[in-house]
């Protein structure tokens, strides 16, 4: 990456397991930088406390939840065209969905983004070209671990401790689960 980034977002949308893609992927081209979590505009799944379920595990410092916010119907709708847009292989080849997208976002959030989106839903290579990328996609693949930093700050991540948790917990310590907490 030749620029320096200033800022990096991840819109969160999906379950929790598309959230951890979308965490992975942010890591990876954060690398250091200060990772924002949107949860407006993709309408991610959400905990009993009405956070993104991703915000049920303690998160490295890094990361920053963006408060939640009211977004206009037609930003939603562009961004939920372009999040589908992005499920389909070579989908971004539209510069013109693309530009637009990012207007609407740096105007939404009122400081400049290039949005950049999947391409299908596995492994796609990014390409960062701005000082403020805001990912948009499913990012779904396990070669975003391959960069050791990406690897280490996902294992660092542990579920926040709960009463179920606790409740399983000292279940799984008198039987013989097949997993342990």
């Amino acid at each position: 990456m030749s620029k320096k980034l200033e800022n990096v977002t991840v819109q969160l949308t999906g379950g929790l397991g598309n959230q951890l893609f979308q965490l992975a992927v942010g890591f990876f081209v954060a690398g250091e930088t200060p990772l924002k979590l949107e949860q407006d505009l993709g309408q991610p799944r959400r905990n009993i406390n009405g956070d993104p379920d991703i915000t049920s595990f303690s998160l490295p410092s890094q990361v920053e939840l963006e408060p939640a916010r009211s977004p206009s119907r037609f930003i939603s709708k562009v961004l939920n065209y372009s999040l589908r847009r992005s499920a389909q292989q070579n989908a971004y080849g539209s510069n013109i969905l693309r530009l637009g997208a990012s207007l609407l976002l740096s105007i939404y959030r009122a400081s400049p983004v290039s949005l950049m989106g999947a391409r299908g839903l596995g492994f796609c290579n990014l390409e960062v070209k701005d000082r403020n990328p805001y990912l948009l996609g499913y990012f779904q693949s396990y070669k975003w671990l391959y960069e050791p930093q990406v690897l280490h700050k996902m294992r660092s991540i542990r579920a926040i401790e709960c009463d179920e948790i606790s409740i399983f917990r000292s279940l799984a310590l008198k039987e013989s689960p097949l997993g342990f907490i």
